[in-house]
């Protein structure tokens, strides 16, 4: 598999056998890197809770983040996406793709995020013979 090439190129110019011009570069080949996606402070979470996803492409500098939710495109931009106040509705699995000029990552791992209603709270009363003992 490849991850990494370094290698040199010679450009020459020549004309009648006399080399006008020449220089050496040298040039990386490097495999499409792919992100790391992580959310937090979990993936399954109550409406009205606050979702933050990251995704990570590593040292890599200069790139877009292209969100995509069910793998259709949801936002452009940073690297962390916040959802404040989820709802159901924001439930789903999630990927990014890095995007760099014409370059693009690999997609990142899914991460899917379950929403589930908000929390109830109820209160229970024990009663014995007539006489309330808690309230839990």
């Amino acid at each position: 598999v490849l991850k990494h090439v370094d290698f040199l190129l010679h450009f020459a110019l020549i004309k009648s056998q006399s080399v006008l011009n020449s220089t050496l570069h040298h040039c990386t080949l490097t495999d499409k890197p792919q992100p790391t996606l992580s959310v937090k402070p979990q993936s399954s979470v109550f409406t009205g809770d606050t979702v933050t996803l990251s995704c990570d492409v590593g040292q890599l500098t200069g790139w877009t983040i292209n969100w995509r939710k069910d793998s259709n495109p949801e936002s452009t931009g940073d690297a962390t996406k916040t959802i404040k106040s989820v709802s159901v509705s924001d439930g789903g699995v999630y990927k990014c793709i890095a995007e760099r000029g014409n370059s693009y990552s690999e997609y990142s791992n899914a991460v899917t995020i379950t929403v589930k209603g908000q929390h109830s709270l109820y209160t229970f009363y024990t009663f014995f013979n007539g006489r309330q003992l808690c309230v839990c």
